[in-house]
C-alpha cells in the first residue's frame, strides 16, 4: 500500500515537471502570475494607469506674446507632483486689456496620509488632480 502511494506521488510529480516545461515561455523567460506582476509593478515604483497610452501627440508652438501682450514662460514646482514642474505663463508688465488663457492639467499628486504599508513594503497612493495654469495672455478687445 505505501510503495504504490510513493509510485503515484513520483508520477504526479513528474507529470506536474513536464507540464511545467511544457507550459514554460520560450527564449528561457518563465511565465509570471498576474500577483507576481503587481508585486514588482509595486516593488520598483511603478504605477499602473488604464488607458495611460490613449494620449494625443502634443502639437505646440514656442510663442511668447500675443501683439500687445508680452509674457515669460516659468516653471510650477511641486514636489510631491508628477510631473514635477509644470510650465506657465508670466506677465509682469501686462496691461489690463491682457487676460490670461488658462489650461488644465492632469497630474499624480502623492497623498501622504493614504500610504499603506504591506508586511513586505509600504505603498504610496498617488490621486488624480486638476490643476489650472495661464498658458498664455491674449489680447482682450472688450476690456477697453
Amino acid at each position: 500500500m505505501l510503495s504504490s502511494i510513493i509510485k503515484i506521488s513520483w508520477k504526479v510529480i513528474v507529470v506536474l515537471y513536464i507540464a511545467r516545461i511544457i507550459h514554460s515561455a520560450p527564449c528561457s523567460e518563465t511565465m509570471v502570475t498576474p500577483r507576481k506582476v503587481v508585486e514588482r509593478v509595486s516593488k520598483s515604483g511603478w504605477l499602473l494607469v488604464k488607458g495611460s497610452l490613449d494620449v494625443q501627440p502634443r502639437q505646440r508652438r514656442n510663442q511668447t506674446k500675443s501683439g500687445y501682450c508680452s509674457w515669460t514662460v516659468e516653471f510650477d514646482e511641486n514636489v510631491k507632483r508628477k510631473p514635477r514642474f509644470l510650465s506657465k505663463a508670466v506677465c509682469t508688465d501686462c496691461p489690463r486689456y491682457c487676460k490670461p488663457v488658462y489650461f488644465d492639467h492632469r497630474v499624480l499628486v502623492k497623498d501622504c496620509a493614504a500610504t499603506f504599508r504591506t508586511h513586505k513594503e509600504r505603498l504610496d497612493v498617488w490621486k488624480w488632480e486638476k490643476v489650472t495654469l495661464p498658458v498664455a495672455f491674449v489680447y482682450n478687445y472688450k476690456s477697453l
